[in-house]
């Protein structure tokens, strides 16, 4: 590549984020690293999962991370689930030592410049040879994993998990966390690192072509309320049913559609409860699609929705608001967290009380009965995308931090060289 702006190594060893997949971290990787390649990188990608049919035919290298270590007790087939477990967040941090071995063939066959790594619980690999090379190491962070997995998953080995996570936030030599409200969890764990907020993004030219694709499918005399995303129980989905069920009481020309994957038992919820509403014919539930499609989806609904209830640490940098304001389409959106600074009430969306299927409901049919207020804030929401969150200007960001840790590296690489002399 002419001209280019260096080599960096993207790490993500997260076994539930495939490279390539559909869920909203494997977009937010995918964007991110087609933008390294707009601005002029030369981004090289290792992760614990692909989903891609010919890796090697990308317009990067991919690179799949090491699975288990192999270690003895992985062979233990009678074991309890819980004992299970616990071997299993063993080996994701005894793996380390196989990671760190591929990184180094990575970086014999690359030599790159920066390793940047997506936060994932007990990866040490990508800091430790970055410290060992002198090579800048920033650490992204999506989420407060140890505090996630250890409320609302399974977590065992909790004291070391704790203790990866603050080697992590206190020995990267800069933190980019996607909301204030992590920048405010890193900090109160290593309170002297440097972190910096950068939301997530969007890119416009995906959206580009679709935004005025009619609704050849649907009826014409439906109104499509939409939500798109992953459908888990913190996204509001079930909120959305009940505000749905008692407006469509009222207008029976409202349809609603769901675009998004979930666990099989969570959409079977979901799917009950639509019956229990006799409502199982007027809600489609779409399922995961292909990331490039996502934009025609959306085209094709007249409402978008973003229905979180409340959540006391809503840390999320929520990517279907954004793809939502890229689309162009009137947002019906929770006023919580993060959401509360991309949208503005009256201008850019309607904003809810989080968790209020009354308000949800009645700002639904507020923009559906008003046609010039649906163009005013769908006007306004794309222009917002193109002006303030497109991923081109968050690499803007991006690269002054790249700048900083360079900096950071270089002047202990000085320091170092004279206390030898």
């Amino acid at each position: 590549m002419a001209n280019t702006k260096g080599k960096v190594l993207y790490l993500s060893s997260d076994r539930g984020i495939p490279y390539g997949g559909t869920k909203g971290a494997s977009i937010h990787i995918r964007e991110f690293l087609k933008t390294l390649v707009l601005k002029g990188y030369e981004p090289i990608i290792a992760a614990s999962r692909l989903a891609l049919e010919n890796p090697e035919n990308h317009e990067y290298p991919v690179y799949q991370l090491p699975g288990f270590a192999n270690i003895e007790f992985m062979n233990g087939s009678d074991k309890q689930n819980e004992d299970k477990h616990t071997m299993k967040e063993a080996s994701d941090y005894y793996r380390n030592e196989a990671i760190g071995q591929m990184i180094s063939t990575i970086y014999q066959n690359h030599e790159f410049e920066l390793l940047y790594e997506r936060y994932s619980i007990f990866s040490t690999a990508g800091l430790v040879f970055a410290k060992n090379f002198k090579i800048p190491f920033i650490l992204e962070v999506n989420a407060p994993l140890v505090l996630e997995a250890s409320e609302f998953r399974q977590l065992n080995q909790l004291a070391l998990a704790k203790s990866v996570e603050k080697f992590l936030f206190t020995t990267a030599d800069h933190v980019i966390t996607v909301s204030d409200k992590l920048k405010e969890y890193v900090l109160n764990i290593a309170p002297k690192t440097a972190v910096t907020t950068v939301p997530n993004g969007v890119s416009l030219d995906n959206y580009d072509n679709n935004r005025t694709l009619k609704k050849s499918s649907d009826a014409v005399d439906e109104f499509v309320i939409g939500f798109v995303g992953s459908i888990k129980p913190w996204h509001g989905v079930d909120i959305l049913i009940d505000a749905f069920a008692a407006i469509h009481q009222v207008d029976e020309s409202l349809r609603l559609r769901l675009v998004g994957g979930g666990q099989k038992d969570y959409i079977e919820q979901l799917q009950n409860q639509c019956e229990a509403l006799d409502l199982i014919d007027k809600v489609e539930f779409v399922g995961a699609v292909e990331h490039n499609t996502i934009p025609s989806h959306i085209a094709k609904l007249d409402i978008v929705t973003a229905p979180y209830p409340k959540l006391d640490n809503f840390y999320f940098s929520p990517l279907k608001v954004f793809e939502y304001l890229a689309a162009g389409k009137p947002i019906v959106a929770s006023a919580i967290g993060q959401i509360s600074d991309l949208l503005v009430n009256e201008k850019n969306a309607l904003l809810v009380d989080a968790g209020s299927k009354e308000e949800l409901g009645e700002a639904i049919v507020r923009l559906k009965n008003d046609v010039s207020l649906r163009k005013k804030i769908s006007s306004q929401a794309l222009e917002d995308a193109k002006t303030k969150h497109s991923w081109e200007s968050r690499l803007g960001d991006v690269e002054k931090i790249f700048s900083i840790a360079k900096i950071k590296v270089a002047n202990e690489l000085k320091e170092e060289h004279a206390n030898k002399i």
